[in-house]
């Protein structure tokens, strides 16, 4: 499966225009700007426009209007961590004063204003209302050509941009160990227990390896799917008094992780 985009706030708040007091939500922009607003309202950028007059009043060049925190969301891992700058068209009417070397201007302009400290993505959005979006973005991709940002000039609007731009909470899990494969192995022991203790002892240090890198979901997964395991082995099976009190000591130390790792999401 593909990463996600995802707004990645600790990015935003992590550079030194946001420090310096230039940080506020992406949708607040838009309203100030546009009275329109739409975004996802925990979205926390960097104001480009008013850093631009505040640290060059006497000589203001062209900006992208904002700098968004990403990153690529993978099984709750958060990597390729960069900003992407956002230009905000949403009173366009008439699309065809858009100019490709103003772009490039405020494209050059904005990285030089963000230095290096965070990486900058290459790729630019700009983002445009509902009536000349078809329009609109046809013209993005042809000035992208026209000026050699083929690829990276990208033209949304409000709700397409919040579609790409994801939030994390909002993504749904997917399991990296399969609960069915899980429950298999366990089942497999073919009456060795010696066999279903090397499974019992594999999931339970799996649980716990998950637990330690915060993959809160991945623990639920292993240790729910090794409980119905081990109970529908105690089900089906007939044990001595030593290997019947061992499985359910396994199940309750299953247990205390998804217990623990409960108690971390409070």
């Amino acid at each position: 499966m593909e990463d996600n985009i995802v707004f990645d706030n600790a990015v935003t708040v992590s550079h030194t225009v946001y420090k310096k007091g230039f940080g506020c939500k992406l949708n607040e922009v838009s309203i100030r700007d546009y009275k329109i607003g739409g975004f996802n309202d925990k979205i926390v950028c960097l104001d480009l426009d008013t850093y631009e007059r505040s640290v060059r009043p006497h000589s203001l060049n062209n900006t992208m209007d904002a700098a968004v925190g990403v990153s690529d969301y993978h099984h709750t891992r958060r990597v390729n961590k960069r900003l992407v700058l956002v230009e905000l068209r949403l009173d366009y009417k008439n699309v065809n004063n858009l100019s490709g070397t103003e772009l490039k201007r405020k494209s050059s302009h904005s990285r030089e204003l963000l230095g290096e400290e965070i990486p900058v993505s290459p790729v630019e959005y700009f983002v445009f209302n509902k009536n000349v979006a078809e329009q609109a973005f046809r013209i993005v991709n042809s000035l992208a050509i026209e000026h050699g940002s083929k690829g990276r000039w990208h033209g949304l609007t409000v709700e397409g941009f919040n579609a790409l731009i994801q939030d994390s909470e909002k993504i749904p899990y997917v399991n990296l160990n399969s609960p069915e494969l899980i429950k298999h192995e366990f089942m497999e022991y073919n009456h060795d227990f010696n066999r279903l203790i090397n499974t019992q002892d594999k999931w339970l240090k799996k649980s716990r390896e998950y637990f330690n890198r915060f993959n809160l979901n991945e623990v639920k997964n292993i240790c729910e799917s090794s409980i119905e395991a081990l109970n529908a082995i105690l089900s089906q099976d007939t044990f001595d008094e030593e290997e019947l009190w061992y499985i359910k000591e396994v199940i309750n130390d299953f247990n205390g992780v998804l217990n623990s790792s409960a108690s971390r999401t409070q």
